[in-house]
């Protein structure tokens, strides 16, 4: 049987999962910690629909290599049958299942670390404006 959420209880949901986001900014501006989330297309989704990031993020050349280096490393856990596969695939020109994984979230995280680093930059932007006045 389906459960129904209710109104109030989307908007408690709603709440909590961006007072996180907010959370996660302050961490970010205050010590420079990374952002790390278990949802990060949720994160990012949310921070589209505040006009922070303009469109869906698109895997990078970067984020690919980050990925199987943390495959190649046991950083992803991953058998060495899997692992044998992935470098295969790599090797060859394809992405495998486990590499494009890994990729997409660690693309999806440098986008919202790009959208928090732009906060930032506004904010000491404007605080440099208030002092001047």
């Amino acid at each position: 049987m389906k459960k129904v959420v209710t109104e109030e209880e989307k908007k408690e949901i709603h709440s909590e999962h961006f007072d996180m986001i907010v959370r996660s900014y302050v961490e970010f501006r205050d010590n420079k910690t990374e952002p790390r989330f278990a949802a990060p297309m949720v994160v990012v989704h949310t921070l589209m629909d505040l006009g922070l990031i303009e469109n869906k993020p698109e895997l990078s050349e970067e984020a690919l290599k980050r990925a199987y280096s943390r495959v190649m490393t046991g950083v992803e856990r991953v058998n060495k049958y899997e692992k044998h596969a992935e470098i295969t695939n790599f090797n060859s020109g394809r992405i495998g299942k486990i590499v494009r994984g890994s990729a997409f979230s660690i693309q999806l995280h440098m986008e919202i670390k790009s959208a928090f680093e732009r906060m930032v930059s506004d904010e000491n932007k404007s605080i440099t404006k208030k002092k001047n006045k």
